[in-house]
């Protein structure tokens, strides 16, 4: 049965998901808000609020558009959002009330405030897509100058970000492909991740047994 949802984006809205047990939801558009939305019992509906302050809403997470947005697959607590500024944030979107399992993955453990940042990656160019490997312990992410990135999380490496404030940064390979730009792709597995863009054809990076793509 269809439920009503509010959120208070005055742009368009570009990407939406869930997270892995369903009872979280967000969306994000081109006014660089992040929105995580629960479901409210009392008013009977669901209810999304911006990432960077709870009502009244602040400023936007991202200076540009958000172009995608993915809870990690193994808790639900972070949040990854490309944007068009050039940077992919992975973000809490812990909610004390929701988030009472234990769960597994490098994030199992975060308990920071709702949006508060984790890690800042950076890109030269904007950033077209992201995914999440099926552990949650590794982060693909495509920007626009034919480039994909991977990054590889651990829960020590969160608890050291955690620890300094988001100071702590992940193991980013690069991998620079010819053709065009990639706007889409998922992991397959956990060493396999399949893009597709502009060109005729998908491309698919696997990772090496020395770490590279």
């Amino acid at each position: 049965m269809p439920k009503l949802c509010h959120v208070k984006e005055l742009r368009s809205c570009l990407a939406a998901t869930w997270n892995h047990r369903g009872d979280k939801w967000a969306c994000a558009g081109s006014s660089g808000h992040v929105f995580v939305g629960t479901f409210n019992h009392e008013n009977n509906m669901w209810l999304a609020y911006s990432q960077t302050e709870e009502p009244p809403r602040g400023k936007p997470l991202h200076k540009a558009t958000v172009t995608e947005i993915r809870f990690d697959p193994a808790s639900g607590r972070a949040i990854a959002s490309a944007s068009c500024d050039g940077t992919v944030l992975i973000t809490s979107a812990y909610k004390e009330d929701v988030d009472t399992d234990t769960g597994s993955g490098p994030f199992a453990a975060v308990t920071e405030d709702y949006g508060d940042v984790l890690f800042r990656l950076k890109t030269s160019v904007w950033n077209n897509t992201l995914s999440w490997s099926p552990s949650g312990a590794t982060l693909a992410f495509a920007s626009h100058d034919c480039e994909m990135h991977f990054a590889e999380f651990t829960p020590e490496l969160v608890a050291e970000t955690i620890a300094s404030s988001g100071k702590a940064k992940p193991a980013t390979k690069r991998v620079v492909y010819s053709g065009n730009p990639i706007l889409n792709g998922s992991f397959i597995n956990e060493s396999t991740y399949i893009g597709c863009g502009y060109d005729n054809a998908p491309l698919i990076f696997k990772k090496q047994g020395d770490g590279s793509w």
